[in-house]
């Protein structure tokens, strides 16, 4: 009797221990810090700012992926420009449509250019946001970060949450986290937080590249 009773507060104790690492672990995962909630903003008034994110004439943008390779973004006066582990990736112009991507085969780089660019809808320097106007939409609350005063804005869909981290004064996105839970355990968590500076983009950076040692298609 008395070993039973052994047995049963050592079974008792694994599970609030394991009750205890589940609550830290899932605290740990979702925890935003301290936001403020009194000017909450509707989703109506969030896509607004988005969009006027979308139309910031200059900016750079740089994050390391999942997989831990390198972006570097940079927008002036409606030309994007694009680097892949600091290579030249591509140049988009929306200033006479034109968009040029670089790729590589084993023995040749070819350089893809086409004149039909357009720009999409919930767009911005390649972060797509159009979840925004379409999932159940939360707004979780604002904070300064890094100096610059911060939204925090959560998408839910079924069991995949995808939060948002805006630059209250551009619009532009610094943040996308996105969480997928299975019953009561958030089963994955991927975060891509981007390095964000204003008005620092010469016409050097997003300058058309010389393209005489690729192979040009579709010129």
């Amino acid at each position: 009797m008395k070993t039973r009773k052994i047995v049963l507060i050592i079974v008792l104790l694994i599970v609030l221990l394991l009750i205890a690492i589940w609550g830290i672990r899932e605290y740990v995962l979702w925890n935003d810090g301290k936001l403020q909630k009194d000017n909450p903003m509707s989703k109506e008034e969030v896509l607004e700012l988005l969009k006027k994110g979308e139309e910031y004439p200059n900016y750079y943008i740089s994050f390391v992926d999942s997989n831990n390779a390198k972006y570097d973004i940079y927008v002036k006066d409606n030309v994007l420009v694009e680097y892949y582990n600091n290579e030249f990736l591509l140049r988009e112009d929306y200033n006479n449509n034109e968009y040029i991507m670089i790729s590589k085969a084993t023995d040749k780089e070819v350089a893809g250019i086409s004149h039909s660019l357009r720009k999409q809808e919930y767009q911005q320097a390649g972060m797509d946001y159009s979840i925004v106007n379409k999932l159940e939409y939360k707004y979780l609350g604002e904070k300064e970060v890094d100096g610059r005063q911060v939204i925090y804005i959560q998408l839910e869909d079924e069991s995949a949450y995808t939060k948002f981290v805006i630059d209250k004064e551009t619009g532009i996105i610094v943040n996308r986290i996105d969480l997928s839970k299975v019953f009561i355990f958030t089963a994955h968590k991927n975060e891509t937080k981007r390095e964000l500076k204003l008005d620092v983009v010469t016409d050097e950076n997003v300058a058309r590249p010389d393209l005489s040692r690729y192979e040009v298609v579709g010129e």
